[in-house]
């Protein structure tokens, strides 16, 4: 490299340096080491008349955060830089004269100024720079698995959220600290971000200002905010691009809307609202509830409009609820089996649009062409009755009106908490005493309103249709204490909200109920047989309720069953013999087989068996007696 036109008086004493060397008379000449005082930094070369005309190694402290050792060695053209050891390893170029160094001040001073003439041409290895390189890319993943693996999308959005606010920071170390901090994040982000940054502080505090970089090899600074960024925009456009794939194809205004909605709010909806539309879109076709379906997700994005960005995720989601589909489709049911028995009446005319509103049909005209039975105008008014209630119930559970918190205003009659005894009829003190006892006030006012909901069409439809006549007998209820007790035990501790099965429990107990009535009306003319089968049967329904929890039976099975217990309860009148118009000689025969019939009805009601067992079995049995 040529000599370095370094000039220097005799080491000073001052400076606690010492000179370990070839001398000619009093001046460093020949090869020889400027050591510190403590021998821990040095200079070696090849002096001359106090000049080093050239620098075979040097070493230094450097006295930061930590004492990290840099050594330099000479090496074919260039020299060999080591900083901490093998820690940073470089290639590097000396300036040939080194300006203002002075070898008689204090090896700090040498340091500074001998660092100032050299420049890194080329990194061979940086531990330090790739654990932070590593840590970077864990980060990374850590945030990819919270947002793009998240099972909540309430987690999903605090996420993307809490991101959006980091990325009006211009500090990584800031982002990363916060982020560590904040016990809302889940674990595993959490931790990525706090080895990140402790990364970080360990590349800081090495000091690598102190080196002067060619342009290519600057070494990166850590860039959190273009991550987050970037993890930002990516997750916002694949939760877009996945609710979109989620929309049913028949509600394309549904899929515009979607992609319209800017990605500060797109967050808020989840996969479950979407789910609702398509829910609903299943359950039919026809063009009158489709065009229902686009004004609900119309109102469902109306509502997100008006919802603040910055709003708690936890406060306002889910912005549905999938209540609303089941309901709906009890809706659907209700209005399809009215529109076979009324006249002129079909689900447009049942359902209609005015002044940009929904509403009911003010008044419907049943079918005259049959004897109208007291079953028959039980059944229609029970019909009526819900399909006008539940569509209260579906106003107020719509997207753009569910809020979540927002109760029904609904006040229990049949199942009061509030008790009159002065006023109350036996048949209702029955009921409270029953609610009182199988689910408590407090477990039934506890009950979510997703499940309670069933129990406000129960309420509502026992109370308008079957006890508006306070007259009635008052053993009628008592009858169906196993039937209720069931149903209200299945809603209170079913594990997993199971709205189907819910919802055909409840339809077909009020179906049983009142299709049952006229013959149990008047108790005095059951018998002791009949109040057995029924207990029997109450008794097998519960249990059934208690196998739907576990998964052990389904709603379809439910449904078949009290079909036939229905069924069998019409045919009964075919099993009554009315003395006065047989042969004295054919009554006791009579009585023997209608005998039997009752032991074939009772018996394997004892039996432990499957359900759709029992419902084939009672399916044949029905069909003789039918015949």
């Amino acid at each position: 490299m040529g000599s370095f036109l370094i000039y220097t008086s005799a080491v000073s004493r001052a400076s606690g340096s010492w000179y370990d060397g070839d001398f000619d008379g009093n001046c460093m000449s020949g090869f020889g080491t400027l050591f510190s005082s403590d021998k821990l930094q040095f200079v070696q070369g090849t002096w001359r008349d106090n000049r080093l005309i050239d620098i075979q190694s040097c070493q230094f402290i450097d006295q930061g955060a930590d004492k990290w050792t840099i050594y330099l060695r000479k090496q074919a053209d260039g020299f060999l830089l080591t900083f901490d050891e093998d820690g940073f390893t470089a290639r590097a170029q000396l300036c040939s004269r080194m300006p203002g160094v002075d070898f008689a001040s204090s090896f700090r001073n040498i340091k500074l100024a001998f660092f100032r003439n050299l420049t890194i041409t080329c990194v061979i290895s940086d531990k330090l720079q790739l654990n932070r390189e590593s840590a970077l890319s864990q980060f990374k993943k850590a945030l990819e698995h919270v947002i793009y693996d998240s099972i909540n999308s309430v987690d999903f959005a605090f996420v993307l959220i809490t991101l959006r606010k980091f990325l009006k920071q211009n500090s990584s170390q800031v982002i990363l600290t916060e982020l560590a901090n904040n016990t809302s994040v889940p674990d595993n982000l959490r931790n990525a971000a706090a080895n990140l940054l402790e990364r970080e502080n360990t590349l800081s505090n090495r000091r690598l200002e102190l080196l002067k970089f060619s342009r290519d090899t600057m070494p990166s600074k850590l860039n959190v905010i273009s991550t987050v960024h970037s993890v930002y925009a990516d997750a916002t456009k694949l939760h877009r691009q996945r609710l979109m794939d989620k929309c049913p194809s028949v509600l394309p205004k549904l899929i515009a809307s979607i992609s319209e909605v800017i990605s500060d709010k797109i967050i808020y909806v989840s996969k479950a609202d979407i789910e609702v539309f398509h829910h609903l879109a299943s359950l039919t076709k026809e063009h009158c509830l489709l065009t229902f379906f686009e004004s609900l997700h119309c109102g469902l994005f109306e509502k997100l409009d008006k919802i603040d960005s910055s709003c708690s995720p936890s406060d306002i989601m889910p912005l549905s609820t999938p209540v609303y589909g089941f309901l709906f489709k009890s809706f659907f049911e209700i209005i399809s089996e009215i529109s076979l028995q009324a006249e002129n009446c079909s689900i447009e005319t049942m359902l209609i649009q005015s002044d940009g509103k929904w509403k009911l049909l003010d008044e419907i005209r049943w079918n005259q062409d049959r004897k109208n039975s007291r079953r028959i105008l039980l059944t229609r008014e029970s019909l009526d009755c819900q399909y006008r209630f539940i569509f209260k119930l579906l106003r107020h559970f719509e997207p753009k009106n569910y809020f979540l918190g927002k109760k029904f205003n609904y006040d229990f009659k049949v199942m009061s908490v509030e008790e009159d005894p002065e006023d109350d009829s036996w048949v209702l003190k029955q009921f409270k005493k029953l609610r009182n006892r199988i689910i408590g006030k407090k477990n039934f006012t506890d009950m979510p309103e997703d499940r309670q909901v069933w129990l406000y069409i129960l309420d509502h439809t026992i109370d308008k249709v079957l006890l508006k006549n306070k007259s009635d007998s008052k053993s009628y209820l008592e009858l169906f204490k196993p039937l209720l007790e069931g149903h209200a035990t299945f809603l209170s501790s079913c594990p997993t909200n199971s709205y189907e099965s819910f919802r055909v429990v409840t339809h077909n107990i009020l179906l049983f109920m009142i299709q049952t009535y006229p013959l149990f009306q008047d108790s005095e003319k059951l018998t002791d047989e009949d109040v057995v089968i029924l207990e029997k049967q109450m008794k097998y329904i519960s249990k059934v309720s208690t196998d739907m929890k576990s998964g052990a039976s389904d709603s379809s099975d439910f449904r078949n069953l009290m079909e036939e217990y229905i069924r069998y309860w019409g045919l009964r009148h075919l099993i009554t013999l009315d003395e006065s118009d047989c042969p004295d000689h054919l009554v006791s025969l009579i009585k023997g087989v209608h005998k039997v019939l009752l032991q074939m009805v009772e018996i394997p009601l004892d039996k432990t068996v499957r359900v759709p067992s029992l419902v084939n079995y009672f399916r044949e049995l029905n069909d003789f007696m039918e015949d």
